[in-house]
């Protein structure tokens, strides 16, 4: 049945069939009247759904309460949306499917004729972008950082997820009602503001990354990576978006300050420390190159940092210390490294130093920090009291051969020998008188072996002639050209004088320290005792041949 037809104006029939929502009359829950909506809506075609019964529209478990909703409606008919909730009400198409629907209510009087218009509106797009925005929601809830929807014309927000209301301390309804980005960013100029999202709206930007503040409800701010954009899909109902997310980065800023504090801390540890230091790049295996060290180091070696930095260590010891590329890299692979090592000065003087090295992290990069302890006077104590027990042994074992060897020469070549191997000479020699004109060398050690040869040296030299002379020790004093010379008289007990022992250092020590002079004393005087038991050998020998 038509509009026309029910008695309703011509002008309302048109209305009613182009109305976007479908539109059925019912007069005792049999259908009227259906406007062309309604027929698409319920998959039914022109005027089929005249003449049926209302409840072939609704759902089959709907249909008790819907005469509960039709009797309840016809006890106090007025105009009403039908059900409690949207998500409650159900059409049902010829076919037997289902959508949602929102219902509206209407009495209304035709040709005398109490009847109910009832607008229905299929609202599945309306549920379905609902639950698009719900699960965009929930999706965004997750994201601890905050996120802001606002509009590209307005700035107006109009979104915004748990993230933002933890972050600002505003509540949800609070920020979608007429705030702006600019309420909440008081480092951003509006104008600043204003050229960002110009930028974004041009395209002369996809993204812009600032870091600055977001002001809470409370007052307080937070300190924020602040990335905006436009994504060409972010619409809410119809209208363009920005996009804003802002990370809290204030634990990496507290971090960031916890890490520089520390790197404070301990860059005065390092310079101000009294023990020297030193740190290594640990990055390149071949390489291991100084990038820093202290004062107390630079005065260790007598270097300044620039000298230092872009050296190895190895190029800093000894070169009879230096380790051997195995070594070296067997040294850099252990994590805690302990070792005693020499180190040459920039004076040419040599130090020695306790070295405990360990590897640690430098933002990333492996460094080893080193602590160089001197112990160049505890080593010499400790070379001394060595060098003091090695003597006093050496004169027991001469001491017990010029009591047992009744051959001197073999006495006074082991002197010689051994003497020159402690003291680590250049030559040894003891020399005796012959005649009033000459000193004849008994026996010599050098460097290339004993000389036993009887060479001669006059009485009149002025160095070894003046010991004869006065009973003194004479010593020489080193010249570029040559080294230092020391000469012991050997004394009997009874004053008189049974010859010389002549010293010299080797070429790189030059002279011979002050240990060793009185080691070549001792040695003097055991070649002494040695020369005077020959001569008391001799006389017992004379003697008993006098009495045979």
């Amino acid at each position: 049945m038509s509009g026309t037809e029910l008695g309703l104006p011509t002008d309302a029939t048109f209305l009613l069939d182009g109305a976007p929502d479908g539109v059925v009359i019912v007069d005792a829950d049999t259908i009227i009247y259906a406007n062309s909506m309604a027929d698409t809506m319920f998959g039914a075609s022109p005027g089929e759904l005249v003449g049926s019964p209302l409840m072939e529209l609704v759902p089959e478990r709907h249909r008790t309460a819907h005469r509960a909703h039709t009797a309840h409606f016809r006890a106090d008919p007025s105009s009403r949306r039908m059900g409690e909730a949207a998500t409650n009400l159900f059409g049902r198409r010829l076919d037997g499917s289902e959508f949602p629907v929102e219902i509206s209510l209407n009495p209304v009087v035709i040709a005398e004729r109490a009847v109910v218009m009832a607008s229905v509106r299929d609202i599945t797009a309306r549920l379905e972008a609902e639950r698009d925005r719900l699960a965009v929601q929930q999706s965004l809830d997750q994201v601890r950082d905050a996120v802001f929807l606002f509009d590209v014309e307005t700035s107006q927000i109009l979104h915004v997820n748990r993230g933002a209301v933890e972050q600002t301390g505003y509540g949800r309804e609070t920020l979608l009602d007429g705030m702006t980005p600019d309420q909440l960013l008081p480092d951003l100029l509006s104008r600043e503001l204003t050229e960002i999202l110009d930028a974004l709206r041009g395209g002369s930007r996809s993204r812009v990354e600032i870091e600055t503040a977001v002001r809470r409800r409370d007052g307080s701010e937070l300190i924020v990576d602040l990335s905006i954009q436009m994504p060409t899909e972010a619409v809410l109902g119809g209208r363009r978006c920005f996009m804003a997310i802002a990370h809290d980065i204030t634990e990496r800023l507290a971090d960031n300050e916890r890490v520089a504090a520390s790197e404070r801390s301990f860059r005065a540890a390092f310079e101000d420390a009294p023990v020297p230091m030193l740190l290594t790049d640990m990055s390149n295996p071949e390489e291991r190159t100084i990038v820093s060290v202290n004062t107390a180091f630079e005065q260790f070696l007598g270097y300044s940092a620039p000298d230092l930095i872009g050296r190895t260590v190895n190029d800093l010891l000894d070169e009879s210390g230096r380790l051997s590329p195995s070594r070296y890299a067997a040294a850099a692979e252990q994590d805690v490294y302990r070792a005693e090592m020499r180190y040459l000065r920039k004076d040419g003087t040599r130090v020695w130093g306790d070295v405990a090295a360990r590897t640690i992290d430098a933002n990333g990069t492996p460094m080893r920090l080193t602590h160089v302890t001197d112990i160049s006077r505890r080593v010499a104590a400790e070379r001394d009291r060595d060098r003091r027990e090695a003597q006093l042994a050496l004169l027991a074992d001469i001491r017990k051969l010029v009591l047992v060897e009744e051959n001197t020469d073999v006495v006074l070549t082991f002197i010689c020998t051994a003497g020159r191997a402690l003291l680590k000479a250049a030559a040894v020699a003891i020399l005796r008188p012959r005649g009033t004109e000459h000193l004849e060398v008994l026996t010599g050690s050098t460097a290339e072996g004993v000389k036993p040869e009887r060479a001669r040296v006059s009485l009149h030299d002025p160095f070894i002639g003046g010991v004869l002379q006065t009973g003194q020790r004479a010593r020489s004093e080193p010249t570029a050209d040559d080294v230092e010379r020391i000469a012991e008289p050997l004394l009997a007990s009874d004053g008189r004088i049974e010859g010389v022992l002549v010293a010299a250092p080797n070429s790189e020590r030059v002279a011979f320290a002050e240990a060793d002079i009185d080691l070549l004393a001792a040695l003097a005087l055991e070649a002494a005792v040695a020369l005077e038991l020959e001569r008391v050998r001799a006389d017992r020998r004379r003697l008993l041949v006098v009495e045979d």
